[in-house]
C-alpha cells in the first residue's frame, strides 16, 4: 500500500531542486504521469478488503486484496530503484528512506494515535491497555511479528481482534522497503565493477528471492502454522513477483487487443481468488499463485484501450486515490463500532460503516497525505530525524492506557491477595450461588480472583491434554497413586477442566484417577466437523482408548464432552455416537457416569473487559441463553438407562441468570470454559451430587 506520491508510478527521491511543486489534489484529480490502471486496481483491492471485513461471506476471498497491493508496490518500487541504479550506477539509501518516511509515516502514526486515544474513551481499561502495547507494534513496522507470535488468525475476525490487525501488512511492506533498495544498491555495484547495466543484472537476485521466497512460503503454510501468514519471508515473493515484471517490463507498453485480453484476464483470477478462496484456504500458499499472476497480468497490460475509460471513471479514480488512508481507517471503523453495539454489523449497518470510513480515509487523504506531498527532501536526514520523532511520540502515546492500566492493576493486586489470604471468613465462588445468582462479592474487597487479566489461563491438567491434531492420547494418574480403585476421566477439555478438584475428590475418597483428556475430541465415534476439515484426529484417538481401559483396571469411566462439539443439526447422530461407546463399556463391565457439559456463556459480556469495565453483577447471560444448546449427554443418557447422569448447570446459575462473577470468584476463561479456580469451590456440590454417582457404580460393579 502506497501513499499518493507514489500513485504516480515513481517513488521519487530524485534531488527536491529537480521536481516541481505540486499543490494539494482533490481526490480523482490527476497529477501527471499517474497510472490509471494502477490506481484501479488499488480501487479494486481496498474495496476487496472492505467488503470482506465487514462481511467475511459476501466475499470469502476479499482479503486476498492485501496480496495485490503486495505486488503493485513490488512493481513500483523496483521500477524506480532499478530506474535510479540504472541512471546513476548507485541507489540513495538515505533519500530513499527519507521519501518512505514522508510518505507512509504521517497518515499511518496519525492512525495509531487517533486509534489509541479512542480505545482509551471507548474500551475497558484492559482492553485500551492492550491497544497501546500493540500500537508499539504498529508504530515500529512490526505488527505482522508480533501477530506470528501469538499465532492469531487473521482470517478469524474474533470478537477481541486488535484494532491494528491490519497493520501487518505494512509490516511486510516497510520490512521490504529496508531490503530492497540494499538489494538493488548490491547488484548496481556489481554492475559497475563488470561494466553491465543493473537492469537485467538485477533479475537474478529478484528472481531467486521469489522462487524461494515461494518455496518457503508453501511449505510453511502447509504446516498449518497461523504465523505462515503474517511472516515477511512467506510474502517476499510476491513482492518480487512485482520487481521481475518491472524489470521485464521497463518502459515499455503493450499495445492494442492483446493488452485488453492481458488485463482482462488479469482481473478474471483476481476475480475468482475473490470468489473462489475462504478462510480454510492455506494462504499464501499454492493459491496465491493465482491471484498474483492476475495482479502481474493487469499491471503488465498497461493503459489498455477500452478498458482505460472505466478506470479513469471519477469514483474509481477517487477510490484509488484514497485506498491508502481507507486501508488504515477502515478496520478500525469495524472493531469500534462492533464493540459499541456487542454484536456483528448488520448489513444495513454495514453501508453506514463504509460512509463513515470513507469519509475519514477523504479527510486524511486531503489533510494528511497531500499536504505532505509538499515537503521537499533538502536533507534526508533530517526527514529521518522528524520520522524518528514522530514515532517516538506515537509509542508514547501507546504507553499512557499501559501504565495507567499498570497502575491500577498494581492496586488491585493488594487487595486481591488480603481476599486469599485468609483461612477463616466468608467462603469465596461456589457457596454463594443463590436462587438469585446476585451474590459478586463474598468479601468486602470487590476484586475477583484470579487477576482478570490472568483468567484466560486458569485451566487446569494443561500437561494432562493432548492437542486437537494428536492422533494418540496423553494419560496421566493422579488421586490416590496406592489406591486399586481406579476411575477414569475421558473426554475433552470441558472434562479437563474439571480435572484438579477431581483429582482432589480422588486423593480424600482413595481413589485412583487416571485421566484421558483430549482437547476438541469427545469421547466418541462420531467425527465432529474438525476432523471433517481435517485439522484433528479424534476418531483414531477414540479407538486407542478401549485398550488403555482395560489395562489400567478402570472400574468406573467418568466422561464430559463439550456441548457445542457437533451442529445442532446432528443433535441426535451425536447422543447416539456417545450412547454407542457407553454400551460398549457397559457390555466390558465397566459402568460410565455423565457429567453433562457446563453452561455456554457468550463470548460478550462475560469477557475480561466486562468483569474490569463494569459492576461484574451485570456481567452474566439468562440462563436460557447459556443452556440454549441442547447437551447431546443428556440426550445420549435418555436411551441408556445404566448410565448415571448429572446435569451441572445448577453449579453455575441461579434460577433465571448465570454470572460471570461468584462470590469474588471469576466463573469463565472463555466463552465455553470454566476457571480452576472457580471449579475448586464447586467441591461441596460435587460431594453432594457426583461423588454418590460414583459410588454407586463402584458398589454395582
Amino acid at each position: 500500500m502506497q501513499s499518493t506520491e507514489e500513485r504516480s508510478g515513481e517513488a521519487s527521491s530524485v534531488p527536491p531542486d529537480q521536481r516541481r511543486r505540486t499543490g494539494v489534489l482533490l481526490p480523482g484529480r490527476r497529477p501527471s504521469g499517474t497510472r490509471n490502471e494502477i490506481q484501479a486496481l488499488r480501487a479494486i483491492a481496498v474495496a476487496m478488503v472492505v467488503v470482506y471485513h465487514l462481511g467475511p461471506s459476501t466475499l470469502p476471498g476479499g482479503y486476498v486484496g492485501v496480496d495485490v497491493f503486495f505486488v503493485i508496490s513490488g512493481f513500483l518500487i523496483s521500477r524506480h530503484l532499478v530506474k535510479e541504479a540504472d541512471t546513476t550506477g548507485r541507489v540513495d539509501l538515505a533519500a530513499f528512506w527519507a521519501g518512505r518516511v514522508r510518505r507512509i509515516l504521517p497518515a499511518a502514526l496519525v492512525t495509531v494515535i487517533a486509534v489509541v486515544v479512542s480505545a482509551s474513551l471507548i474500551l475497558p481499561r484492559t482492553a485500551a491497555a492492550e491497544v497501546g502495547r500493540t500500537s508499539w507494534w504498529a508504530t515500529l513496522s512490526a505488527a505482522n511479528w508480533l501477530f506470528a507470535a501469538h499465532s492469531v488468525d487473521y482470517q478469524a475476525q474474533t470478537p477481541d481482534a486488535s484494532p491494528f490487525e491490519h497493520f501487518w501488512s505494512l509490516g511486510v511492506e516497510e520490512q521490504f522497503y529496508l531490503v530492497w533498495p540494499l538489494l538493488v544498491l548490491a547488484t548496481a555495484l556489481l554492475a559497475r565493477r563488470r561494466a553491465r547495466t543493473t537492469r537485467f543484472l538485477v533479475l537474478v537476485p529478484f528472481a531467486a528471492v521469489l522462487v524461494l521466497s515461494l518455496a518457503f512460503g508453501v511449505w510453511f503454510t502447509s504446516t498449518g502454522s497461523p504465523a505462515a501468514y503474517f511472516v515477511t519471508p512467506t510474502r517476499m515473493w510476491e513482492l518480487a513477483a512485482g520487481g521481475v515484471l518491472a524489470v521485464l517490463l521497463g518502459d515499455r507498453q503493450l499495445r492494442g487487443p492483446i493488452a485488453v485480453a492481458l488485463q482482462l484476464a488479469g482481473l478474471g483470477l483476481i476475480a475468482v481468488a475473490a470468489v473462489a478462496l475462504d478462510s480454510r484456504t492455506p494462504m499464501p500458499g499454492v493459491a496465491a499463485v493465482l491471484l498474483v499472476l492476475g495482479a502481474v497480468a493487469f499491471i503488465g497490460a498497461g493503459a489498455a484501450p477500452g478498458l482505460s475509460r472505466v478506470w479513469t471513471l471519477r469514483p474509481v479514480r477517487l477510490l484509488g486515490d484514497v485506498s491508502y488512508s481507507l486501508y488504515l481507517w477502515h478496520w478500525p471503523v469495524i472493531v469500534f463500532v462492533r464493540d459499541l453495539t456487542g454484536r456483528p454489523i448488520e448489513p444495513a449497518e454495514a453501508l453506514a460503516v463504509v460512509a463513515g470510513s470513507l469519509l475519514v480515509a477523504t479527510a486524511s487523504y486531503l489533510l494528511v497525505e497531500q499536504p505532505m506531498r509538499r515537503v521537499r527532501i533538502r536533507l534526508p536526514l533530517r526527514m529521518l530525524a522528524i520520522g524518528t520523532a514522530a514515532v517516538v511520540v506515537s509509542l508514547g502515546v501507546g504507553a499512557v492506557p499501559v501504565t495507567s492500566d499498570a497502575a491500577i492493576t498494581a492496586s488491585e493486586a493488594s487487595a486481591r491477595r488480603s481476599v486469599v489470604a485468609p483461612t477463616t471468613g466468608p467462603a469465596l465462588g461456589y457457596p454463594n450461588l443463590d436462587a438469585a445468582a446476585d451474590r459478586p462479592w463474598a468479601r468486602a474487597e470487590h476484586v475477583v480472583v484470579p487477576d482478570p487479566a490472568k483468567l484466560a489461563e486458569d485451566l487446569g491438567l494443561r500437561e494432562c491434554a493432548s492437542s486437537a491434531a494428536a492422533s494418540t492420547t496423553v494419560m496421566c494418574v493422579r488421586g490416590d497413586l496406592t489406591s486399586s480403585t481406579t476411575v477414569a476421566l475421558v473426554g475433552d477439555s470441558h472434562l479437563r477442566q474439571w480435572g484438579t478438584v477431581i483429582d482432589r475428590i480422588g486423593q480424600r475418597k482413595h481413589w485412583r484417577i487416571v485421566t484421558i483428556l483430549h482437547n476438541s475430541c469427545p469421547f466418541s465415534l462420531v467425527p465432529r466437523p474438525l476432523e471433517r476439515e481435517g485439522t484433528s484426529h479424534c476418531t483414531e484417538a477414540v479407538r486407542k482408548v478401549l485398550p488403555v481401559l482395560r489395562a489400567q483396571h478402570v472400574r468406573v469411566v467418568l466422561t464430559s464432552a463439550y456441548r457445542g462439539s457437533y451442529p445442532r443439526r446432528d443433535l441426535e447422530k451425536a447422543a447416539a455416537g456417545y450412547a454407542s461407546m457407553w454400551r460398549t463399556l457397559e457390555g466390558r463391565g465397566v459402568p460410565v457416569v455423565a457429567l453433562g457439559d457446563t453452561p455456554t456463556p457468550s463470548a460478550h459480556p462475560l469477557t475480561v473487559d466486562c468483569i474490569t469495565a463494569q459492576d461484574p453483577a451485570s456481567c452474566g447471560v439468562p440462563r436460557s441463553q447459556a443452556v440454549s444448546n441442547p447437551d447431546p449427554l443428556a440426550v445420549a443418557a435418555r436411551s441408556t438407562p445404566g448410565v448415571a447422569f448429572l446435569d451441572p448447570v445448577d453449579a453455575f446459575c441461579g434460577t433465571t441468570w448465570c454470572p460471570g462473577v461468584i462470590g469474588n470468584i471469576g466463573v469463565w476463561v472463555d466463552d465455553n470454559h470454566a476457571s480452576q479456580t472457580y471449579l475448586q469451590t464447586t467441591e461441596p456440590w460435587l460431594q453432594q451430587h457426583l461423588v454418590p454417582l460414583i459410588d454407586r457404580a463402584l458398589a454395582e460393579r
